[in-house]
């Protein structure tokens, strides 16, 4: 294995673990009961369950692709439809579900359950249905968390992803679902605290106010919040979105993760309650968004390096793509410089952009921008007509 990481990241890798854990074991207490290791004793409070409800569905992945679809081309803030779905479902499933499977007697697992309300066979398609998108689902978040783990250490994917996976069994091991709820809880916090963070450390470096950015990000369409397409191509509608959301946390409410959390509360109120209010943790991906909005107006003021261009002029086929607010303006300006530069007779550039006040600032930071190379290379025998 190689480290490429600076030996204070890992200790910050090694430090954070350890003070999770050691916090997850503290507030978990002991397990005496086999009831206790499945179900938490059924007396944890109802906050620490609902952050833990939130926190299994934020990871790597939510703070890597969220803030990337705001910021790609094109992208814009439609995912807050699925927030939106997802925040609809929760409440849904505590009003559906939650009391239900917190007063039922004698089953032990949601399979068992749908096995006594329906059928046997019912229940173990379910278990199957259950167990194969749970390791699809853990299989995606391991693969994202061991891929950032290993951009940042140089461990290797499988070193990366057997290290994750040691932690998961580890916090499993010690007290069973008592402790998964209170690191659960515990990395929630780490988690909404480290979004607020990102979004206030590249908001101070802004020198655009609060009013001018809005106008920056509505003139790039990266405003847009809703999408009523019925175009199924499109990753992000209302539809997919809120109908999508609901119906998926419905279904991921049969698995045996809904059943335990419903089960360590401290009365079926308390669950109806953990899951309306984890409804409300959605902010933090509302934030997650807010990021990728920053990353936008920091990228546009501080654009990525020039090397850029020499990889347009270089390149002799496919395509080179840059982010929005990753610098294109500034690279399509250079590029257009020195083909003029380059070019044995009068040459013509059209600036296109999909509104009007949009295109006639493009056109004047085109002139702004290119004028001065030109002056330089020809010695003002040269015209610009605009």
């Amino acid at each position: 294995m190689e480290f490429e990481a600076h030996p204070v990241d890992l200790v910050v890798i090694v430090l954070v673990m350890v003070l999770v854990t050691l916090a997850g074991q503290r507030l978990s207490g002991n397990t005496k009961t086999l009831r206790d290791f499945f179900n938490g004793g059924g007396d944890l409070p109802w906050w620490v369950v609902s952050t833990s409800i939130i926190a299994t569905l934020v990871s790597a992945v939510t703070f890597i692709s969220v803030p990337a679809a705001v910021f790609a081309p094109g992208g814009n803030l439609t995912y807050f439809q699925v927030v939106l779905g997802l925040a609809a479902g929760k409440i849904a499933v505590g009003v559906l579900l939650a009391k239900p499977f917190y007063d039922s007697q004698g089953p032990s697992t949601t399979y068992e359950y749908i096995s006594a309300r329906l059928d046997t066979n019912t229940g173990e398609f379910s278990m199957f249905i259950g167990l194969l998108l749970g390791v699809i689902n853990s299989g995606v978040k391991l693969l994202t968390a061991a891929l950032v783990l290993d951009v940042m250490v140089g461990w290797g994917i499988p070193w990366c992803a057997l290290f994750v996976v040691s932690i998961s069994v580890l916090w499993s091991a010690l007290a069973g679902i008592k402790t998964v709820i209170w690191t659960d809880f515990v990395l929630f916090i780490f988690f909404s605290l480290g979004a607020l963070f990102m979004l206030i450390f590249i908001g101070l470096r802004l020198d655009q106010t609060l009013y001018e950015g809005l106008l920056s990000l509505d003139s790039q369409a990266k405003l847009v919040l809703f999408d009523f397409s019925v175009d199924p191509e499109v990753r992000y509608t209302i539809w997919a979105g809120v109908l999508g959301g609901v119906a998926l946390n419905i279904a991921q409410a049969t698995t045996q993760g809904t059943w335990q959390r419903v089960k360590a509360c401290r009365s079926a109120v308390d669950a109806q309650k953990a899951y309306n209010w984890a409804a409300v943790c959605y902010l933090v991906h509302l934030i997650i968004l807010g990021v990728g909005l920053a990353l936008v107006l920091f990228y546009a003021q501080s654009p990525l390096p020039g090397e850029f261009v020499d990889v347009l002029q270089e390149s002799q086929k496919g395509c080179v793509y840059v982010p929005t607010g990753g610098g294109k303006t500034i690279i399509m300006m250079e590029d257009c410089a020195r083909r003029l530069i380059d070019a044995d007779k009068a040459m013509t550039v059209v600036v296109v952009a999909p509104r009007l006040l949009l295109a006639n600032q493009l056109c004047s930071e085109f002139v702004e921008y290119v004028e001065p190379k030109l002056e330089l290379a020809f010695k003002n025998n040269f015209n610009i007509l605009h």
